[in-house]
């Protein structure tokens, strides 16, 4: 096998270094010395390479090198290293990767959306059933193990099992959906704990990995041969639960004074279901103490949910250790004898370090692996000759029966109140930043959309003004390669076009908004997209086409393709842009169908980061207005805008009302915050317009289908380019255009070829669904006709 290794090692050196390198028989016999670690080293820090690029040599010269890996190790040579936010942002990742920013610059990118990341990769949440499970496991980890842990770590593992407790108990103690955090620490008394010791612990990865591989044993030994459940829908319970605990600890004890912890119980929760709970406790309590009888009672206090607050108060004097200590060797073999293994697998390698060489250390943990699929395979075996005959064997009594108490909860009766959630929601962006700002030599962050601009000079504001610099560019677009126009007025009843929750399923609503796309989309070649302000807005539409839309959606299909954006769909961009170009290949004078049309949702994937360019996005149309959902538990958008206030009042506070360093003073965010909720909302709309127009020589035409687009403070919102384009448009381009050009005479026969047709089926066929059509006015007809055609000649004359 050794041989066979060599030849096939030799092999891969041989191929990598003939690909790259001359044929010399002397260099050959060099380079059967060197590894092909160093060698892709060599080339990573000669060449500019990314993961594919590593991915593809690797694969095509047949060298088994990981290149994730390989590539995080070799960030220590890099001048400059691209990463998502959150590799930045996320301290535990960024100290993972060993990426230093300290006297470094970073770059955002496209950092329109940083405040959003910054609270996201500091927020979490755990459910109760994970909280649960842990609190299970590892009082079933002390059961097994109590003769090979040393005392230090029993103590800090029930420190753990009384935490799930507290946290347990949230759930019923704490009345409040929404709570600040310091208050829900008081209230939940977590303060009684040292959640540094305990996140120390956890953070031990060498714990948590145990933890995960003797869950993984047990539960696969226990599923194996308890075959009711695996018809459960739900599918089999994840062994991760101790890294969810460890990462929700941490961000709870990173969190600060402006944070929040929301308590969200299932749709269904009722005060029946309130002390379910310490019901299926009081099962296990029960079943744990009738099975072990005296030998349980130095476990009470871990398996109780009603923890006494002050024998937690007396432990917390001895519960201080900051990791697992070591364990005297020689009491060790006496007492474990034929432990060997368990201690390898269970026992932190380092306790014993002092007493080994290292490079045993480091063996036994390269075999902490094998060894554990050896213990697996055994726990298999053994449970397979013994469950045929009880499905008991193979457990300890009292861990059957509390996994079986367990499972027949989750699984078969799906008790609702195991998936509430306790979830720390951080809204201390500024806060947060700083850790970032205090080390790195200069952040400089980009976008198109930085706005409200006070929202991203507050994660700036513990710094003096004249250490922050502003640059914004205009737009480089052509005048002439712009086209916009705000259609206000609803062609079926003369209304307002009001896109609002209370109009959204009118059908007359959605019928007029279907008359406008068909319409304005007609004449223009190739790409046109087409956004809505939400999902279920979309679908909505949707659904309106596909029933009593049916008949100006095929319409619409003659001289289009359709493609509607789904939430877990990749390919619907790629398909689009395969018709365009297919489109593009055909004579002109055989096209059935022009182009294409992409519905698309505000802030959802395809609204940012995508190039629509060139012939990819002739045409955008804006459906609404994407103002925030207020939701009526938990309004985080309101919570921000406390936080932005609540902060600039403490940084005010702590510095001379008379100092003009700032760049920023109360009135500035309070203002921010007043206006905060529409600035918002278009910042997402300018989004969505930036998809299209992508270089200086780029043109596009853009339509606003609401009439609320019209009002100064929605208005003033919109891009430069816009709203100059839109201001220059004057009564009298109207008034004096020509009406008797043939261009402007089959529009407009068109159009009431159109809309005379849709009004007799409507009317006539579809008289059920109650459409009312009112008198349309010969002005609305006369502007929208003349806008057709002006949009007309506009693409004509860019196509040539």
């Amino acid at each position: 096998m050794s041989e066979k290794w060599k030849k096939k090692n030799g092999k891969k050196k041989r191929i990598f270094y003939d690909s790259s390198c001359s044929s010399n028989s002397s260099e050959n016999e060099d380079i059967e010395t060197i590894d092909n670690y160093i060698l892709i080293t060599k080339l990573i820090n000669n060449r500019n390479v990314d993961i594919e690029d590593i991915k593809d040599i690797c694969k095509n010269e047949h060298i088994e090198i990981c290149p994730y890996y390989l590539s995080k190790e070799n960030i220590k040579n890099a001048d400059i290293i691209l990463l998502p936010y959150i590799c930045i942002l996320n301290e535990n990742i960024r100290n993972n990767l060993k990426i230093n920013i300290k006297n470094n610059i970073v770059i955002f990118d496209e950092s329109q959306n940083i405040i959003e990341n910054i609270n996201s990769c500091n927020s979490v949440s755990i459910s109760n059933h994970h909280i649960l499970f842990c609190k299970i496991i590892l009082n079933e980890y002390i059961k097994k193990y109590k003769n090979v842990l040393n005392n230090n770590n029993i103590i800090m593992i029930k420190q753990i099992i009384v935490y799930c407790n507290l946290l347990l108990e949230s759930f019923t103690s704490i009345q409040q959906n929404l709570i600040n955090i310091n208050k829900y620490t008081l209230l939940s008394k977590l303060d009684v704990l040292n959640l540094n010791n305990i996140s120390n612990f956890l953070n031990n990865s060498m714990f948590c990995r145990k933890i995960k591989i003797f869950t993984e044993s047990l539960m696969s030994t226990y599923f194996k041969n308890i075959k009711k459940y695996l018809h459960a829908s739900f599918p089999i319970f994840k062994t991760t639960a101790i890294y969810i605990l460890n990462e929700f600890t941490q961000k709870l004890i990173k969190s600060n004074l402006y944070d929040y912890v929301s308590i969200h119980y299932n749709d269904n929760y009722s005060p029946t279901i309130e002390h379910s709970e310490n019901n299926l406790m009081n099962q296990i309590n029960h079943s744990t103490r009738t099975l072990n009888g005296n030998n349980c009672k130095d476990e009470q206090n871990i398996f109780s949910t009603d923890c006494d607050i002050d024998k937690i108060k007396n432990k917390k004097r001895i519960m201080t250790s900051h990791g697992l200590t070591p364990v005297d060797s020689k009491k060790n073999k006496l007492q474990n004898g034929n432990h060997s293994t368990k201690k390898e697998l269970f026992m932190n390698d380092w306790d014993d370090s002092k007493d080994q060489d290292v490079n045993d250390v480091m063996c036994k943990r390269s075999n902490c692996i094998n060894n554990t699929q050896k213990c697996k395979n055994k726990n298999i075996k053994m449970s397979d000759d013994n469950f045929n005959n009880d499905d008991k064997k193979g457990f300890n009594d009292d861990t059957y029966n509390n996994l079986n108490i367990f499972f027949e909860e989750f699984f078969v009766k799906k008790r609702k109140d195991l998936f509430n959630e306790i979830e720390v929601i951080s809204v201390s962006s500024c806060n947060n930043f700083q850790s970032i700002t205090k080390d790195c030599s200069n952040v400089i962050l980009i976008g198109g959309t930085l706005y409200p601009m006070e929202e991203f000079l507050l994660l700036f504001l513990n710094y003096n003004k004249n250490k922050i610099k502003l640059f914004s560019s205009d737009y480089i677009f052509k005048k002439q390669n712009i086209f916009a126009r705000i259609f206000s007025t609803n062609l079926i009843s003369s209304d307002f076009i009001d896109n609002t929750y209370k109009n959204r399923l009118k059908k007359d609503h959605l019928l007029n908004l279907a008359i406008y796309i068909y319409m304005i989309t007609f004449n223009i070649l190739y790409g046109n997209i087409i956004f809505f302000p939400s999902y279920n807005f979309l679908n909505d539409f949707y659904n309106f086409l596909n029933k009593e839309g049916e008949y100006i959606f095929n319409r619409i299909k003659k001289k289009k393709f359709v493609f509607f954006e789904k939430k877990n769909d990749d390919t619907i961009v790629k398909n689009y842009m395969n018709n365009i170009e297919n489109i593009k290949n055909i004579d002109p004078n055989l096209r059935i169908q022009n182009g294409c049309i992409l519905f698309c949702v505000m802030n959802g994937k395809l609204s940012e980061g995508i190039n629509f360019y060139d012939d990819l996005c002739r045409n955008v149309v804006v459906v609404g207005i994407p103002f925030i959902k207020h939701d009526s538990v938990v309004d985080k958008n309101l919570l921000r805008l406390k936080y932005y206030r609540e902060y600039t009042k403490d940084i005010m506070n702590t510095h001379d009302k008379n100092d003009n360093t700032k760049i920023l003073i109360y009135d500035d965010v309070h203002k921010m915050c007043e206006s905060y909720e529409t600035k918002y909302a278009m910042k997402i709309i300018n989004q969505c317009i930036g998809r299209s127009l992508r270089h200086v020589n780029d043109f596009s035409s853009f339509f606003f289908l609401d009439y609320r687009f019209s009002k100064k403070e929605i208005f003033q919102n919109l891009p430069s380019f816009i709203k100059t384009h839109i201001n220059d448009i004057d009564n009298i381009i109207y008034k004096n255009y020509d009406d008797t050009e043939n261009s402007y005479i089959k529009i407009k026969e068109h159009f009431q070829d159109t809309y005379a047709n849709i009004k007799h089926f409507y009317t006539n066929q579809m008289s059920s669904c109650g459409f009312n059509f009112q008198p349309i006015s010969q002005d609305l007809i006369s502007n929208l006709v003349k806008d057709l055609d002006m949009l007309k000649k506009f693409h004509d004359t860019k196509n040539k």
